[in-house]
Formats: C-alpha cells, sequence, structure tokens
C-alpha cells in the first residue's frame, strides 16, 4: 500500500500540472492558485509516502526541517483549496451579472489575492498558536501536522475552512439562478469575457464556464464534509468535550516531542479514518484533470504540443484523413473539416471557398453551397486558427473588408 500511496499522489501531481500551460495562457489567477495549492499537497504527500513508506524514522536534520515545512504548506493547501475555489465562484458570478469590467480590475486582485493565499498565509502563521507539538511521523503516510484541538483550534484552523467551503456553493447556486434567469443576456456577457483581449480570462467558452462552476462547487462540497467530519469525530474522542487552552507555556509545554506510529500498530478504525482524509486530495486532482481535458481549448492545446512534439521528432503531424464509403464528401474535404478555421463572411454568405495550404503555396478552392454549422459553432466558441488554413468569402466585393464571425 506505501508504493501504491506514493504512486498515485505523483500521478495526480503530474496529470494536474499538465493543464499549467493552458491557464497560464489564458491567466486564470483563481484557477492556477487551485492547481497550486492542489500540486503542492499532492507534491508534499508524494514525498512523505516515499520516504516513510515502511519506517517511522527521523532522517537527520533535513527530515525534522522538510516536516515543519510541509506541515505548515498542508495546513495551507487545506485553506487555500477553499479560498481559490471562492475567488472563482465569485469570479463566475461577476461575470454573469455584468460586474466584470476593467474599472474594477483592482479590487478583483486584490480579492484574489486575499482569498487565495492571504487567508492560508495567515491560518500557517496562527497555527503555532494551536500546536501542540511539532508533528507526527505515521509510517506510511509521513509527518502530519499537530493541533491541540480546543476552542482556539476551531477558530484559528477549522472556522475558515467552513466559511470559505460554506460560501463557494452559496456563490454557485446564485451564478445558475442569474444564468439561467437571463439566458440571453449571460451567454453574451461570457462570450464577450472569453472574447476579451485586454486584462485576464477565468473562461474561454460556455463549456469552459460550466465545468469550472461544477468543478468549484464539488470541491468544496467536499472539503466542507470532511472538514465537518474531522471536528466531529475529535469532538467524539473528547468525551469530556473540548480542553480549554489554559496558556502558552500549558499548550506548548511538549513541544519538542515527535509522536511516532506505526501503520501495523493502528486500529483498523483509526486505518480507514486516516485514508478516507488521504484520498480525496488525488481524487480531486484527477477530477480537475478531466474536466480540464475534455473541453475543446484543452484538446487544442494538446493538439498544438503533439505538433511540436512531432516537428521536433519528425512524426506525422496528423493521421491521414481516410474517406468514408458512401459519404457525399472526399477525404481532404472531410480532414478539412476536423481543423480549426478562421469563418470569414461577407455581404453575400451564400458561395464559400475553403484555401488549404500555405502562404506560398496555396490550393485549388474548395467550394460550398453554404457555411459549414461545424465552422461557424467553433468561431463563436472562439477557437485560434491554424495558419495553413484559410476560409474567404466569394465572390470578392471590392470595397468590403470580411468580418470575423464570433
Amino acid at each position: 500500500m506505501p508504493g501504491a500511496l506514493a504512486a498515485s499522489a505523483f500521478i495526480s501531481a503530474l496529470l494536474l500540472a499538465s493543464t499549467v500551460p493552458h491557464h497560464w495562457r489564458i491567466r486564470s489567477f483563481a484557477t492556477l492558485s487551485i492547481i497550486a495549492w492542489l500540486l503542492t499537497h499532492e507534491t508534499i504527500k508524494g514525498i512523505n509516502a516515499a520516504i516513510w513508506a515502511d519506517n517511522v524514522g527521523f532522517h537527520g536534520d533535513y527530515g525534522h526541517v522538510w516536516c515543519d515545512i510541509s506541515t505548515k504548506l498542508e495546513l495551507g493547501s487545506a485553506v487555500g483549496l477553499p479560498g481559490s475555489c471562492l475567488a472563482l465562484s465569485i469570479r463566475l458570478f461577476r461575470i454573469v451579472r455584468g460586474y466584470d469590467s476593467d474599472t474594477n480590475m483592482r479590487g478583483n486582485r486584490i480579492l484574489d489575492l486575499v482569498l487565495c493565499y492571504g487567508t492560508p498565509i495567515l491560518v500557517m502563521s496562527l497555527h503555532i498558536i494551536v500546536q501542540g507539538h511539532r508533528y507526527n511521523i505515521i509510517e506510511a503516510i509521513g509527518c502530519i501536522p499537530t493541533i491541540y484541538y480546543s476552542w482556539p483550534a476551531i477558530v484559528i484552523i477549522e472556522l475558515p475552512i467552513i466559511v470559505l467551503s460554506s460560501l463557494c456553493p452559496i456563490y454557485s447556486l446564485l451564478t445558475i439562478w442569474s444564468f439561467y434567469r437571463r439566458y440571453r443576456t449571460s451567454h453574451s456577457r461570457i462570450h464577450y469575457h472569453s472574447s476579451s483581449s485586454t486584462g485576464p480570462k477565468c473562461v474561454t467558452s460556455i463549456g469552459c464556464f460550466v465545468r469550472l462552476l461544477l468543478a468549484t462547487t464539488v470541491i468544496s462540497i467536499v472539503t466542507l464534509a470532511m472538514t465537518i467530519l474531522q471536528v466531529f469525530t475529535v469532538y467524539g474522542v473528547l468525551r469530556d468535550g473540548l480542553p480549554p487552552w489554559v496558556s502558552w507555556a500549558f499548550v506548548h509545554a511538549e513541544f519538542e516531542v515527535i509522536e511516532r506510529v506505526a501503520f501495523s500498530e493502528m486500529a483498523s478504525a483509526d486505518k480507514v479514518q486516516l485514508l478516507i482524509y488521504w484520498w480525496p486530495w488525488p481524487i480531486a486532482a484527477v477530477a480537475l484533470f478531466l474536466f480540464f481535458s475534455v473541453g475543446r481549448e484543452a484538446r487544442q492545446e494538446w493538439r498544438s504540443r503533439w505538433e511540436m512534439m512531432a516537428a521536433v521528432l519528425r512524426l506525422p503531424r496528423r493521421p491521414a484523413a481516410l474517406s468514408r464509403k458512401g459519404s457525399g464528401r472526399s477525404a481532404g474535404a472531410d480532414s478539412l473539416f476536423r481543423r480549426r478555421m478562421l469563418v470569414l463572411c461577407s455581404p453575400d454568405p451564400e458561395r464559400w471557398s475553403i484555401l488549404s495550404g500555405d502562404a506560398e503555396n496555396w490550393k485549388s478552392p474548395l467550394l460550398l453551397e453554404s457555411p459549414p454549422a461545424a465552422l461557424l459553432r467553433d468561431a463563436e466558441e472562439g477557437l485560434e486558427t491554424e495558419p495553413r488554413v484559410y476560409i474567404r468569402p466569394l465572390p470578392a466585393i471590392p470595397g468590403v473588408p470580411p468580418v470575423i464571425v464570433l
């Protein structure tokens, strides 16, 4: 099992890291923060599971330093993940309601910084107040943070997570209600935001909007459920209720103590509980990878990466288009239909021609009776063009420039 824990953590981290270039290109701060916190947490968990796979040793001074830093970052991830989800939910709500404009961009950035990083840093700093001892080491899990559970611990550690995780679904419901109440207006606002050339963009299409809304809602609900379960579990173990926070000296009397627990010596119920708290993180990372990879924009990113790698390794960039029997469309036309294209229109949209090739060697045009619906749908979603594919209207009208259909 230790090998499975480390492998799952590293695999989920690699899958999540593969989505960073797409969101870095569109400058989605809240989405990148979600990925950053999940990536940090999974990397730490993978390293811990690999180091302490079958032992509970200290591993010298480097082990102490690593555990001191990693346990703080784990607490920060527990707060930063719902905070980043809330920041993204607020951004989606403001887009639908039309509040997302360049005039309040500075306020949006300040709010994103506070929710995504300000609150986690504050919680990591205040953790020392309720940190009974440095950390614990559990075989197959690694070092974990310690909390002296009292009412200050509930307020400092658990309450921020509960508040952030509760507000995110509320904003998601308000966003859904506003979206369906004014569907056409909301659709136009999302499209305007995705096609804007200034400022960061967190959505690039309606599909991306829905996926982000669903991802933030699910992550926040799961985080809220796990936090409430942890609070009730701790409260159930403490039969006399939460102990009082008497004084700094009383709480930190045994601060240098490091408890070490072998996984084989743990009770079955404790093992199950430990794994219940461990597995939602890699599952969330894989789920986000799937959410971010099913969209057309993500598929274009993967296609462009494959073409870059194929150019370096001199591999075929695309599989040859196969003609279909009984189809009225040739193999070349079928290949063109699967490409990303730029759709141009004129006052006479009856006749169209497609030019395939590059700027130096154009091929003969392929005449179409009307604009293909698939190409118009691609254009509405703001897809990028490839320099090898061109579409222009016929006949050309002197003095009338073509217009990009968006």
